[in-house]
């Protein structure tokens, strides 16, 4: 069980969203474990997560009426939520020098409609996971491993409701409706090696490639596209490049002197700072009202950490 006390963050005296000054959430949990043979063991988990929110603080002027339109949706991160979460695990050593990981994780989300009964935001959510981890001993000194995971990530939100309508549980009472299927789909991929050159002097390093795709799916139900001139929300393609070293010296027995250089390189084609008129995709621009500044975002970046560590045991 957990519980939060927040502080309400105004602006000028003004709340910009619904918020809860306490925020609890209570979390169950079942497992099994299983030895299956000399060389596989496995786990069965089930998870629920139950969170809530009290003393709700509805959107507007501080100290004043509340807003009616900024108060028909509730953040996701303080909306109410019930979770059920299934996790199976394995672990299979086939040879001596060989050890395999399997994970698989499955998750729904149902989320409510908050204290004071909003009828917009995300309805629904779910999650997987899976993936696989193996070791291999090459000599008595020597490792190598690997791994690969796949995930996906889904929501279902309503961001209109024709008026007098009810669009409670997901929308299915609203005839007049704009629902958004929101989707992330990642893989990500690992190999790294280490081991020792000496008694004193280990060394290592790895390579990690990660992927993700979003997707933003819009549908109009018993109602069209006000702006038939606007374009639908493209895909946000990310990826990361990450590679690192290291080396560890044993200067004296309880002594050691550890280097670490990692290499990071990413992309995306975000569109947070685009503007997608007929004419095509262009760069944000303030409007004729300001200075008229154009933001560009730089889609490829890269980073790079070096760092000298000295450990010391007594």
């Amino acid at each position: 069980y957990t519980t939060q006390d927040r502080t309400v963050p105004t602006s000028l005296g003004y709340i910009r969203v619904p918020f809860v000054k306490q925020l609890n959430t209570a979390s169950y949990r079942i497992q099994m474990r299983k030895s299956m043979s000399e060389t596989i063991n496995g786990t069965l988990a089930y998870v629920r997560e139950d969170r809530d929110g009290k003393d709700y603080v509805a959107a507007g002027p501080s100290g004043g009426p509340p807003d009616l339109e900024e108060n028909l949706i509730n953040p996701m991160h303080i909306a109410d939520r019930k979770r059920d979460k299934v996790r199976a695990m394995l672990d299979w050593s086939p040879a001596d020098k060989l050890s395999m990981q399997f994970a698989a994780e499955d998750s729904r989300d149902k989320y409510g409609n908050g204290p004071n009964g909003n009828p917009l935001g995300i309805q629904k959510g779910a999650g997987s996971l899976y993936s696989v981890d193996a070791t291999y001993q090459v000599k008595a000194d020597w490792q190598i491993n690997g791994w690969v995971s796949l995930d996906e990530s889904k929501a279902e939100e309503i961001t209109y409701c024709g008026t007098g309508t009810n669009c409670g549980d997901n929308g299915s009472g609203g005839t007049n409706r704009k629902v958004n299927t929101l989707k992330e789909n990642g893989t990500a991929f690992g190999i790294g090696i280490k081991g020792k050159f000496s008694e004193r002097l280990k060394v290592g390093g790895g390579v990690e490639q990660f992927r993700s795709i979003n997707k933003y799916n819009q549908t109009f139900v018993g109602t069209t596209q006000l702006n038939p001139s606007l374009v639908p929300t493209p895909d946000i393609t990310n990826t990361m490049l990450k590679i690192k070293l290291f080396a560890t010296y044993a200067m004296q027995k309880n002594m050691d002197l550890r280097f670490d250089l990692i290499h990071e390189k990413w992309s995306t084609d975000d569109w947070s700072w685009m503007m997608f008129p007929a004419s095509g995709p262009t760069p944000f621009a303030y409007g004729q009202t300001t200075d008229g500044t154009t933001v560009i975002a730089n889609p490829k970046q890269e980073s790079t950490f070096v760092g000298l560590r000295l450990k010391y045991k007594f």
